[in-house]
């Protein structure tokens, strides 16, 4: 029993931790009057499995994702706290003559320059490294947008049409653009797609290197009272 306990455990954190998991965002609109509806889902490698949250104007649900489609049945609602209001009781206005002089507060110890210094050396050259590492950790899977697209001028329309077709042209195969130009109604009617890979193994990768290296950057400044360079 404990050897297929292990086993299992050992199979989820290869998924987790290694597999990327995978966050689509969706939003639709049938007219441009109409409420927008947002789906929100996160799921397994591939987003084979997982679970998606259904915002719309008057109804918040939770449901089963399946390849990023949230499955219709069975699903959860979730309700909506209704915000009680407060009935405290107005107090009386008191005589100013009552009322006693508050102690001023004492001023706030500035801190040192130095020990602001000491802690940019420290953390500024792992920053810049966790910053530029940690993209690395996302990838994006598709992007896609169909419907109909109408700005307040009718040559912006066009001119935002033009600017679609020509990034259509590059070769990039994870976006699909699919917008009719809208010139006697403003606003968008349709659906726009968006899903990205996260890489939780790569992010505690990134974070324990962080740590690691300002955890030494410390320890060399403290016990050896050497000056760092910032950068």
């Amino acid at each position: 029993m404990l050897e297929i306990l292990f086993y299992l455990l050992l199979a989820l954190s290869f998924i987790v931790f290694v597999l990327p998991l995978s966050l689509a965002l969706s939003a639709r609109r049938s007219h441009p009057e109409a409420p927008l509806t947002i789906e929100i889902a996160l799921g397994l490698y591939r987003a084979i499995l997982g679970v998606g949250l259904r915002v719309q104007p008057e109804l918040r649900s939770v449901h089963i994702s399946f390849f990023n489609k949230l499955i219709h049945a069975p699903c959860f609602t979730l309700k909506r706290r209704s915000t009680p209001r407060s009935s405290t009781p107005i107090s009386p206005p008191s005589d100013p003559a009552e009322q006693t002089p508050e102690a001023e507060a004492p001023p706030a110890s500035t801190a040192r320059p130095r020990g602001a210094m000491d802690w940019l050396r420290i953390t500024t050259a792992p920053t810049i490294h966790l910053v530029g590492r940690f993209p690395r950790a996302f990838s994006l899977n598709h992007l896609s947008a169909h419907g109909r697209l109408g700005l307040d001028d009718p040559m912006q329309t066009g001119a935002l049409y033009g600017y679609q077709r020509a990034l259509m042209a590059l070769p990039f195969k994870r976006l699909r653009l699919d917008l009719v130009p809208d010139f006697g109604r403003r606003g968008f009617s349709g659906r726009v797609d968006l899903a990205i890979g996260i890489h939780l193994g790569r992010i505690l990768y990134h974070a324990l290197r962080f740590a690691l290296h300002t955890g030494v950057r410390y320890a060399i400044m403290r016990y050896t009272h050497r000056s760092l360079r910032i950068f």
